[in-house]
């Protein structure tokens, strides 16, 4: 009776793992899936019909349809020159802002570090008057103005 459980037990124990081996692959293959998918991106499908079927190539409605594909790719690629220019205006937007940032965060940090050399100096002066037992008559402290 006891080998018959052990034996059942090591039988549960077995599927068990087996199940999960299973549920894994069943999750890597569609992860997998997923990154074939992203990968793919937006291919552009020259068939013009892809059903397998033979089609008359002088036909009318076939050369209409090969018009209407050639002039789509067309538009196709003159709106992607488009957005080409639009990007390439925007680059140089964005240089000539950074530019900008650039040099008031110059001049911000210029007027910052002035006034730290002015307090200083006024600290210093405090300082000198206490150890002299003098009155301070230096004003007020400097306050940073607007940047």
């Amino acid at each position: 009776l006891q080998k018959a459980l052990r034996r059942s037990e090591a039988l549960v124990e077995y599927q068990c793992s087996r199940m999960i081996q299973m549920q894994a692959s069943t999750v890597l293959t569609q992860l997998e899936n997923q990154e074939k998918k992203k990968g793919k991106g937006k291919d552009q499908n020259k068939r013009l019909h892809g059903d397998g079927m033979p089609r008359l190539l002088t036909s009318d409605e076939f050369y209409a349809v090969v018009e209407q594909a050639t002039e789509q790719r067309e538009k196709d690629a003159a709106a992607k020159e488009a957005r080409s220019g639009q990007m390439d205006k925007y680059r140089k937007d964005l240089a000539h802002w950074k530019a900008e940032e650039d040099a008031r965060a110059a001049r911000n940090e210029a007027k910052t570090e002035a006034w730290r050399k002015a307090v200083a100096d006024f600290k210093a002066g405090k300082e000198l008057a206490k150890e002299r037992n003098e009155r301070w008559n230096g004003g007020k402290q400097q306050v940073r103005g607007p940047l």
